[in-house]
């Protein structure tokens, strides 16, 4: 029995869920009532109550399509074909490209692969992150519109490089609209029995973002992170060697193995080869999608996107759990290694400009607010002390600090980075972090 499924059915039909099919779920399956809730309350999707509010999605158009969002069409799955006539070249061949993963980690692809393939297990499995969390981004979903296709040759790809039989594309719970295109694109590729692709639904939880996370919640189980070592490499979906990369990098596969590593290479910066899909929002007059090589700077993403509509006051790098920056932040190359070197996060390649006439600090005080929401609650540190963080915030925001808040909110948050269990809570900080290094006017006391 497959917990959350039977969940998603009674919140389907009932619109929430009642307490009385919950008490029928723990009777006919013989699950304890407090196991079941502890599941249910986890992820937002879920409601034990009735007339919750809708869940409503940020979407960004596609503003340009390059190599990634333009699909030759009918797709003729040619990057499988060459795979399977030599699969024992595959990871070499993504190595050669230089691939590095799309996700915000930036990990090298073809090692994920090689140590899935050398690994022992009874099966081995493929898992596509499309659980696309992350503050101020769209780019897997645009992808997943014009060329869902690349995504799944990308991992029909990495299955016969690795020996994979069974793969999932986690999709995030607000693209339900998407499943369709998903499951056409499955049905479309000549997969020959050789491997199947079920597409697994998620249900409102920003953590499941995290590989290890997702996988406890592919299981049926709440979405906390589990502890590496083991790495899913080894030891990931039901203990058995797991691939999961997000869907930017599995359609990066496909253009690989289309056009050549050495092709690929070339396109873009030599530490961050091919193209990138970046999300630019904020106070610009065309704010999306934007495929462009890698390497294009800030400035040149913010008058691609037509401008800022306002003065900039700042911008935000790489997502909701990066760093604040400056607007003497334009010539920064957007690639890992450069924004690193320029104190900021790539992340999973959003801009954000931040206008003038914002509150910054009001800004900063809703995304920890969002983190702290999105919290597993598993350890104290994030637990608790995103919202001691959020409270702290909102004193600065009304003008009623004193000077020691701000001596406390400093030691605060790195406390949350430094002790927390997970990704969600040492990131959760960085933007209050970096608004008190690089904004310190604004940060007014009484």
């Amino acid at each position: 029995m497959e917990l959350l499924s039977e969940l998603g059915a009674i919140q389907a039909e009932y619109g929430f869920l009642p307490t009385g099919e919950l008490k029928a779920l723990s009777s006919k399956t013989g699950m304890h009532i407090g196991e079941i809730l502890s599941a249910a309350s986890f992820y937002s999707f879920f409601t034990l109550e009735p007339d919750a509010e809708d869940h409503i999605e940020k979407l960004y158009p596609c503003r340009k399509a390059g190599m990634l969002l333009i699909p030759k069409l009918p797709y003729e799955w040619t990057a499988l074909e060459n795979a399977r006539k030599a699969p024992e070249t595959i990871i070499e061949a993504v190595g050669e490209a230089g691939l590095l993963g799309r996700s915000g980690g930036g990990f090298p692809v073809a090692r994920k692969w090689s140590v899935t393939k050398n690994a022992s297990g009874r099966e081995k499995y493929i898992v596509c992150n499309a659980d696309e969390g992350e503050l101020f981004t769209g780019k897997d979903r645009i992808l997943i519109e014009k060329n869902p296709w690349a995504v799944v040759e990308g991992m029909a790809v990495c299955a016969e490089a690795t020996g994979a039989k069974k793969g999932f594309i986690y999709l995030r719970g607000e693209y339900e609209d998407l499943a369709e295109t998903l499951k056409k694109a499955v049905s479309e590729a000549p997969l020959d029995n050789r491997f199947d692709i079920e597409i697994y639904m998620g249900h409102g939880a920003y953590v499941c973002g995290d590989e290890t996370a997702l996988l406890n919640s592919l299981e049926g189980k709440r979405g906390e992170t589990r502890l590496k070592p083991p790495y899913p490499g080894v030891s990931g979906y039901m203990g058995c060697p797991t691939v999961v990369n997000n869907v930017e990098s599995f359609a990066c596969v496909s253009a690989i193995l289309n056009m050549g590593p050495d092709v690929f290479r070339s396109t873009g910066m030599p530490d961050y080869p091919g193209t990138k899909l970046y999300t630019v929002c904020g106070a610009v007059r065309s704010p999306g999608v934007y495929e462009y090589p890698s390497g294009i700077s800030i400035g040149e993403l913010l008058e691609a996107a037509g401008g800022a509509e306002t003065p900039i006051q700042a911008v935000l790098v790489g997502g909701g759990s990066c760093k604040l920056a400056g607007p003497d932040c334009l010539d920064v190359v957007m690639t890992p290694g450069n924004c690193m070197a320029h104190g900021l996060s790539f992340g999973t390649g959003s801009v954000c400009f931040i206008g003038a006439e914002e509150n910054l600090v009001g800004f900063v005080r809703g995304l920890t607010e969002f983190f702290m929401r999105e919290s597993c609650g598993s350890c104290t540190p994030c637990r608790v002390g995103l919202r001691r963080l959020a409270e702290l915030m909102k004193k600065f925001e009304a003008g009623k600090a004193w000077p020691e808040d701000l001596d406390r909110l400093g030691a605060l948050a790195c406390h949350i980075r430094d002790n927390s269990r997970c990704p969600l809570g040492q990131a959760a900080v960085t933007p209050v972090l970096s608004l008190i290094d690089r904004f310190p006017e604004v940060m007014q006391c009484l």
